[in-house]
């Protein structure tokens, strides 16, 4: 979003004008953060304030129209931003959770102890031993990751491959095929296209997304069969 309005040094309050069809809730993004993405006043992070009361992080806001954000009390901006300052919105990652999807689509924020009604507060634990349901095989002593195949479950770490490629058009292809083994030991053949281009050096990304690299929830410490609740020490950062 583009800052609507300039702001001096030590102001504490931050706004910009929100693009899209999006809507804006009351204090969607308190506790969240505001930060300087570009041009003037570019690479600063602040906190927008706690909502102890309706409104205190900000009021609502249509589409097209301007959002004002409260910083935190000790907050206040840095370097001053003009009309050509953009600046980007994020929420609170304990805000507004759900269930994990499948494939991952965000970060996570840890898992239930116990049962949670929709629209309710609820422990959320990062830490320690937890009985999490679990996907395929898993194996003791070995990370684990979110279920990539199923929603809300955690699965043993694997990382995929994500090829793809850019340049003109390629030519002299020629294919190499190996094996790799999985989690569980099972062979599997790898194909990969080598080309050579005359033309352009041709890059590879072999990454992929959160889709396919799922974050690392922990280690599994017992392994119980899939769709049973495995123990898993949980490091969720």
């Amino acid at each position: 979003m583009t800052a609507d309005v300039v702001r001096a040094i030590g102001a504490t309050a931050i706004s910009a004008t929100t693009s899209g069809s999006t809507t804006y809730g009351v204090d969607t993004y308190a506790e969240g953060a505001a930060h300087t993405s570009n041009d003037v006043g570019e690479g600063y992070t602040y906190r927008i304030r706690r909502a102890m009361t309706a409104g205190a992080a900000h009021a609502s806001a249509a589409s097209a129209a301007v959002l004002t954000v409260n910083l935190e009390p000790g907050e206040s901006v840095q370097v001053a931003l003009d009309t050509t300052s953009e600046v980007t919105f994020t929420r609170n990652r304990y805000h507004a959770v759900l269930i994990t999807a499948a494939p991952p689509t965000a970060t996570l924020v840890g898992v239930s102890p116990g049962v949670a009604a929709a629209s309710r507060f609820y422990w959320s634990q990062v830490k320690g031993y937890a009985a999490v349901l679990a996907s395929g095989t898993l194996y003791q002593g070995l990370p684990v990751q979110a279920g990539i195949t199923t929603a809300g479950t955690i699965e043993s770490l694997k990382r995929r491959l994500q090829v793809t490629t850019t340049g003109s058009v390629l030519s002299a292809v020629s294919v190499f095929q190996g094996v790799v083994n999985d989690s569980a030991g099972a062979a599997t053949a790898l194909l990969m296209g080598v080309s050579v281009s005359t033309t352009a050096t041709t890059v590879f990304d072999a990454t992929g997304g959160i889709a396919n690299n799922a974050p690392i929830v922990g280690l599994c410490v017992k392994a119980n069969s899939t769709t049973q609740h495995a123990l898993i020490d949980l490091n969720i950062i």
